[in-house]
């Protein structure tokens, strides 16, 4: 037996591509087994546990691929190794065919993707780990400061009970389920569904008009309006549009701004556009700012259902642009004042 492996310096691909990638090299005659994968520490322990970590994979990093296979011998080794090459070649060329779409939504995936069962969301770098659950942290952090800080101005710290009726257990009854159901769906949509509608059609309007691209629209000027705020967090009045576009629905942000930096549907391209606009405290500032930003219309609309009254619906979204506006800018000035990332 005898292993052998390929490091490919700064190449990323999802992890669907590289199980299957590993699965079709155990395929090949005289392949005993094959792993293909991102260079992280973790990865590296599993490579190592399976007798397939060598010095060249050892000094790989999470931004590199490693490619490894253990054959009966070293022609088909290196064979497998250059077949994993034009695979993974295959795949590029592929990807970059005219006419293919692809869908920049779960939503649109599943209309066109109709076999589909398996959503898988990956996200490279080194530290996307770190900053995906710091995010997370930040925004948990920030609901129970809102909560605390509403709890004693606004309700003077009085406790209120919260009582609700259960019903009685019993089997479940389709006809009552189906009845539920339906009471419940006509009333959202009665209730919420026009001001989702309203919204939306706002929203496209301004995006659209008065020439028919977002470049020169009127949601556009609005965004460089935005521009001295955008500044404040190093953000240009792209970012401030996308921000704009996000409430409608969250997943719009990588579609805007695809259409703003000509990039596509190629995310990618649109990868290398913003590292080429964006320093990384201008990044993490507007992921902080994206998490904490409005929520998308129908969030808004169920508000309005639920409080019943269009003043606390509008200081909801009042809190939460000071809110996440100003996180933003402390992120990227504290940044600013400790030398990193700017």
């Amino acid at each position: 037996m005898l292993a052998k492996s390929s490091l490919k310096k700064g190449e990323y691909h999802d992890s669907v591509s590289l199980i299957l990638l590993a699965k079709k090299l155990t395929e090949l005659p005289g392949i005993l087994d094959a792993a293909a994968v991102t260079g992280t520490e973790a990865n590296k322990g599993i490579l190592a546990e399976a007798g397939l970590l060598t010095g060249e994979a050892q000094a790989a990093d999470a931004n590199d691929l490693v490619i490894r296979v253990l054959a009966k011998s070293e022609q088909i080794a290196l064979a497998a190794l250059e077949e994993a090459e034009a695979l993974l070649a295959r795949k590029a060329a592929a990807g970059a065919g005219e006419g293919e779409y692809r869908p920049k939504s779960i939503n649109t995936t599943v209309r066109t993707e109709a076999e589909a069962n398996l959503a898988v969301i990956s996200v490279a770098g080194p530290h996307a780990a770190l900053v995906s659950g710091g995010l997370v942290g930040l925004s948990l952090v920030m609901l129970a400061i809102i909560g605390i800080a509403l709890h004693e101005l606004v309700l003077g710290g009085e406790h209120v009970a919260f009582i609700m009726e259960l019903p009685l257990y019993h089997l479940p009854n389709a006809r009552t389920i189906c009845l539920s159901v339906w009471q419940r769906l006509v009333a959202f949509l009665k209730k919420a569904g026009s001001i989702i509608l309203v919204v939306s059609v706002v929203v496209w309007a301004l995006s659209v008009l008065p020439g028919g691209e977002i470049e020169s629209s009127y949601l556009a000027a609005i965004g460089r309006l935005l521009g001295p705020l955008g500044a404040l967090m190093g953000l240009g009045w792209q970012m401030m549009v996308a921000l704009l576009t996000s409430f409608v629905a969250k997943e719009n942000t990588i579609a805007t701004l695809g259409v703003l930096y000509s990039t596509g549907e190629e995310g990618a391209r649109l990868a290398e556009a913003l590292s080429g606009v964006l320093t990384p405290a201008a990044a993490l500032a507007f992921l902080a700012v994206q998490m904490l930003f409005i929520p998308c219309v129908a969030t808004v609309a169920t508000v309005r259902q639920e409080t019943a009254s269009w003043r606390w619906t509008a200081f909801s979204v009042a809190l939460l642009l000071v809110v996440s506006f100003a996180v933003g800018i402390a992120i990227y000035q504290g940044a600013m004042l400790v030398g990193w990332g700017v």
